[in-house]
């Protein structure tokens, strides 16, 4: 509820009316409003798809944050680097060979992920900021840094 007693109105749209209104779309997602996509009736189910202004799209992502592992394993003689979050790893003789092996690993997954609706429809919300974040990296530096490496 709003100061006034009044709910903060959402605005949602069919596929059909999206592509109609599009600029009503755009214009209401960058005042700052909820505005979302649905298919036909699936209204309030979660295949429905958000529109929302770049700046908080970016401040929202600014809070997925990672956990970077590096494990030297003397058996084996290398170290491992693994980034719980997106379930992946990186294996080397050097910790910076495990880097990267796993920045090598994320392009993979990038590519397969962009590639497959499967994984875009099955991985937890969690799992598919932390690699939105990742796919917004221009270059192996951004993910370094993306990635607190």
């Amino acid at each position: 509820m709003n100061m006034a007693g009044q709910n903060t109105p959402k605005y949602s749209f069919n596929v059909k009316q999206t592509k109609n209104e599009y600029s009503k779309v755009n214009n209401l997602a960058l005042r700052g409003f909820e505005v979302s996509t649905y298919y036909k009736d699936k209204k309030d189910s979660e295949e429905g798809v958000s529109h929302i202004k770049k700046a908080i799209f970016d401040y929202l992502l600014g809070s997925v944050t990672f956990t970077v592992d590096e494990v030297y394993d003397e058996e084996m003689n290398g170290w491992t680097v693994a980034v719980p979050e997106i379930d992946l790893y990186g294996e080397g003789s050097t910790k910076e060979d495990a880097i990267k092996d796993l920045i090598y690993g994320i392009h993979e997954y990038i590519l397969i992920y962009t590639e497959s609706g499967f994984l875009a429809r099955h991985e937890s919300p969690e799992k598919q900021a932390a690699i939105i974040k990742l796919m917004r990296c221009e270059n192996d530096d951004e993910i370094r840094k993306a990635l607190g490496l």
